[in-house]
């Protein structure tokens, strides 16, 4: 074999194999060649997109609105599309063309490529037409003009020259930077189509697509700066270049349990803040201000807004039950944060939120973290960030007895210590079943909730303080 031809050494396959009805990325099929024969055109969107527009949520799911526009002829029958995510939905697929053409049948194929599929992936592309075993003859050019029906038509030179199960010779397909036999592709069947030019438009679900809100928050003394950052995470097999975005914050139900893939992203810089935030039906919408890209395997975090001078109060809290076994319980730092006292409250989509503080040298220290659920504007906030160090806690039972058929009475005494040289207010919670009374106490306590007592106690730096009650329940 001349040296000559080796690029074209890629994929060798028989003009006999059976043909089927997708094909694979490649410049749009000149359909005036043979207009009596029915072709099949293919578009990828870099060079066919009007819009791509992201509509993405917080459970890994996206709706993708790709238009796209189209050179058709009367000769063109069957569409195949390209630069579509290997995660699609192809049941959420909806597919609509101008009303010169109508999409008759859809079908989604992804990364089944197949010698016939090749074939018509290569429509339009110079080709090499290789002698068989036993036949004489030196390698030919040619385009490939049809591979439709197992016999495909190859034009050389002014020549015609169809293949079959008969023919002297098989087709050898170059490397085509257009032709990736791994990605996902849509065959349509249209209808008749008027010559010129028509908008498509394609509206789907993908999942690995989504996106989480992450926080960081700086304590200042009685005061906390809150910024909030969207990270949009792209694992959905797909690229989408200049995209508009819009971010959902809500919970929304899925039909399935599709869990989302480990990603191997890689971190980009910091993009455009979103628009203010308006309501999408029962959720919250973001638009970004400016079309973003987001490859495949990528991670993208931006700014969406930023909170000053939100008022907060270190807590102490101890949290026990009537019904356990007491001993050495573990007193959680938290942080109160009223976002009503923000200049412009905000709605905070659930993540996580990081806090930290600027020390007397100058240096940030990290103080914890902790998960957010979606809060409402105005609705404060309970970060809980850790267990105290100088503040312990011990709670003896001092009485259990049954007074009747699941009626009984309990008593608890909580003593706390302080180590610290600054006294502290500790919030002590503990949890109660069935129908309950406190009956004696050493302080007055609220009722939290229909299953949750709360006191509070100052205990003294470097000092003790101590709580008792008594209550009664009926499971």
């Amino acid at each position: 074999m001349h040296g000559s031809y080796r690029p074209f050494l890629v994929f060798a396959l028989t003009a006999a194999s059976a043909m089927g009805t997708a094909t694979a990325r490649s410049l749009p099929v000149d359909c005036t060649i043979l207009q009596p024969i029915a072709t099949t055109t293919a578009h990828n969107a870099t060079e066919n997109r009007r819009a791509l527009t992201l509509t993405i949520y917080q459970n890994r799911l996206s709706l993708v609105h790709d238009a796209r526009e189209l050179s058709l002829s009367p000769a063109c029958k069957q569409l195949t599309l390209f630069d579509l995510p290997t995660r699609l939905q192809p049941d959420t697929l909806a597919v609509t063309l101008d009303s010169a053409v109508h999409v008759q049948q859809q079908r989604f194929h992804n990364a089944q490529w197949t010698p016939s599929t090749l074939l018509q992936a290569y429509q339009g592309h110079t080709v090499l037409l290789m002698p068989r075993t036993g036949e004489k003859g030196q390698p030919r050019r040619g385009v490939l003009i049809s591979a439709e029906e197992g016999n495909p038509i190859v034009r050389i030179g002014k020549r015609l020259e169809i293949g079959g199960p008969e023919a002297p010779w098989r087709i050898a397909l170059p490397l085509n930077p257009r032709v990736d036999v791994a990605a996902p592709a849509l065959d349509l069947r249209l209808s008749d189509a008027i010559d010129g030019h028509h908008k498509l438009d394609l509206i789907y679900l993908s999942d690995g697509l989504g996106w989480q809100m992450n926080y960081w928050a700086e304590l200042q003394a009685t005061r906390l700066r809150l910024e909030g950052f969207a990270q949009i995470v792209n694992h959905s097999g797909g690229n989408y270049p200049n995209a508009k975005v819009r971010l959902i914050a809500g919970n929304i139900a899925r039909s399935n349990g599709v869990s989302p893939a480990i990603m191997k992203a890689q971190r980009m810089p910091p993009s455009a803040e979103a628009s203010a935030v308006e309501p999408a039906f029962a959720w919250h919408l973001y638009r970004l201000n400016q079309p973003v890209s987001l490859p495949d395997s990528t991670a993208l975090s931006l700014k969406l807004f930023r909170a000053e001078g939100l008022a907060v109060q270190r807590r102490y809290r101890v949290t026990g039950s009537a019904t356990d076994s007491g001993g050495e319980t573990p007193v959680r730092v938290r942080l109160h944060v009223d976002t009503a006292t923000a200049e412009h409250p905000l709605a905070l989509p659930a993540g996580t939120v990081r806090i930290r503080e600027v020390g007397t040298d100058g240096e940030p220290r990290y103080l914890g973290a902790d998960r957010i659920d979606h809060t409402p504007a105005g609705k404060p906030l309970e970060l809980v960030l850790g267990t105290a160090f100088d503040i312990t806690a011990h709670r003896t039972r001092a009485l259990l007895r049954r007074l009747g058929k699941d009626h009984y009475e309990v008593g608890w005494r909580i003593e706390l210590h302080n180590a610290g040289a600054e006294s502290v207010t500790v919030q002590l919670r503990e949890r109660l079943l069935g129908d309950w009374e406190i009956v004696q106490q050493s302080a007055p306590h609220k009722r939290v909730s229909s299953t949750v007592a709360q006191w509070t106690v100052a205990v003294p730096a470097t000092g003790t303080a101590t709580m008792s009650y008594q209550a009664r329940y009926q499971r």
